[in-house]
C-alpha cells in the first residue's frame, strides 16, 4: 500500500488557498448607475419612501431629487445587499435647499446611507449654520452625530462610505466627503452589521421651503484582500515548499 505523502497533500491545499490572493486581479471601481435611461431601474433601486416619487431619471445621466412643496422625504435603497468590503460613493451637484429655520436639529439636504434598522450615514445639509457635511450614527433609535464640518456654500461634490465587510459587532466604517479637495475622512464608527447592507441615497426635507439636487453618478469599489493576507498566502506556500524539499 503506498504510503501518503502528507506534506504533499498539505502543499496543494495552501496552494488553492493562497491562488485567490496570489493571482487576483486588482479590483476595479464600476459605475453602480450612471442613470443614462429613462425611468429609475427597478433592478438597481427600490424607492423607500416615505414620500414616493420625488426622484425622477428622464434619461440624460442624471437623477433629480425635487421637493417644492417643502417638507417630504424619499429615498432609493439598493435593490440588493452588497457583501463584503467595499467603498460606495455618489456625484452630486446643482444642491440647493431654502432653509431659514434657527432652530438646531432642523435641516434640508442629501444623503448616502448604510446599514439596516441600525445605520451609519454621511450627508450635506443647509441647517440653522448654513451649509453642513456631517456623519452620524443610528443604533437602538439612538441618533449620534460623529462630525460635522462647515466648509462653505459648495452645490457639488462626492459623498462615499467604506464599509471593511465584517459582519457582527466587528464591522467599521469610515465616511468620506469631497468638495473638490479630494476625498476627507469625517468620522469613522463601528456599526453591527448582521447581514449584508443595503447602502441609499435620500432626500430628505425636514424642515425646508425646498430642496433639489442631482445625482451624477454612484459608484461602487469591491476592496481587495488587504496585503497582510498576500503575505501570509506566500509565506504558507514558501513554507510547504522548503518543506517538500527538506522532506525528500
Amino acid at each position: 500500500m503506498k504510503k501518503v505523502n502528507y506534506l504533499n497533500v498539505l502543499a496543494v491545499f495552501f496552494i488553492v488557498a493562497a491562488a485567490p490572493v496570489l493571482f487576483a486581479a486588482p479590483a476595479q471601481a464600476y459605475v453602480y448607475d450612471h442613470f443614462a435611461s429613462a425611468g429609475i431601474d427597478p433592478n438597481l433601486w427600490d424607492d423607500r419612501g416615505p414620500n414616493t416619487g420625488l426622484f425622477s431619471q428622464p434619461g440624460n445621466s442624471y437623477l433629480y431629487f425635487n421637493d417644492s412643496s417643502g417638507g417630504q422625504t424619499d429615498g432609493l435603497r439598493s435593490h440588493n445587499p452588497v457583501s463584503g468590503a467595499f467603498f460606495v460613493s455618489m456625484e452630486y451637484s446643482n444642491f440647493f435647499a431654502t432653509n431659514d429655520t434657527t432652530t438646531s436639529g432642523q435641516a434640508s439636504g442629501m444623503q448616502l446611507r448604510l446599514g439596516g434598522s441600525d445605520y451609519v450615514l454621511v450627508e450635506e445639509v443647509k441647517n440653522h449654520n448654513g451649509l453642513e457635511f456631517n456623519a452620524l450614527s443610528f443604533v437602538g433609535g439612538s441618533r449620534t452625530l460623529l462630525n460635522y464640518v462647515r466648509p462653505g456654500n459648495y452645490d457639488s461634490g462626492r459623498l462615499g462610505i467604506y464599509y471593511n465587510g465584517i459582519l457582527g459587532a466587528s464591522g467599521k466604517v469610515d465616511l468620506y466627503y469631497d468638495y473638490g479637495a479630494g476625498w476627507l475622512l469625517l468620522a469613522s464608527s463601528a456599526l453591527d452589521i448582521s447581514s449584508a447592507p443595503y447602502f441609499l441615497i435620500r432626500g430628505v426635507d425636514t424642515y425646508g421651503e425646498n430642496l433639489s439636487f442631482q445625482v451624477d453618478k454612484v459608484e461602487l469599489t469591491p476592496i481587495p484582500l488587504p496585503p497582510g493576507a498576500l503575505l501570509l498566502g506566500t509565506g504558507l506556500l514558501g513554507l510547504t515548499i522548503f518543506g517538500k524539499k527538506f522532506m525528500a
